[in-house]
């Protein structure tokens, strides 16, 4: 799926420069949008939907505009958490989730912050540990969020 493709290149730009380009963005959001448009015009049919329709119940593809605004929400939100805290929060985090929840939806896309934000807390937390690092020598640190954001979409991607 396009969600997968765009996390994982996303990850890996998060990674490496700390920072993902614009045009993975546009990729993604026009992958989203044309996902969303393909899975409205596959309701209408009636023989996809007989076909497919097992597939799509009780899946990403099987979301109320509602939900679908919701999951946008949770990225919205991320993104003035960002502007609010000066970049504490990357805006480009924020804008991964307004795309995700084009596809995931509110209760999807609110778990895979939720389980993200816990792989990444307890990354951190290893990390100090290991390093035998008080709390003041790492905070203000960077640490990229979205490679722990791409387990977990492959993971809400096949349940």
């Amino acid at each position: 799926m396009g969600i997968l493709l765009f996390l994982f290149t996303a990850a890996v730009y998060d990674w490496r420069y700390r920072r993902i380009p614009g045009w993975l963005y546009a990729a993604g959001g026009g992958d989203a949008v044309l996902w969303r448009i393909a899975c409205r015009w596959a309701e209408e049919k009636i023989w996809w939907a007989e076909i497919a329709g097992k597939f799509m119940n009780g899946t990403a593809a099987d979301l109320s505009f509602g939900e679908i605004c919701g999951g946008v929400g949770i990225g919205v939100f991320l993104l003035l958490i960002s502007r609010k805290s000066g970049g504490a929060v990357g805006s480009g985090d924020g804008m991964a989730f307004i795309i995700t929840g084009l596809y995931f939806g509110l209760w999807r896309n609110l778990c895979l912050l939720w389980i993200s934000l816990t792989l990444c807390s307890l990354w951190g937390a290893g990390l100090m540990v290991i390093r035998r690092t008080r709390w003041n020598q790492v905070k203000g640190k960077e640490m990229p969020f979205l490679p722990f954001v791409f387990p977990v979409g492959v993971w809400l991607t096949v349940i």
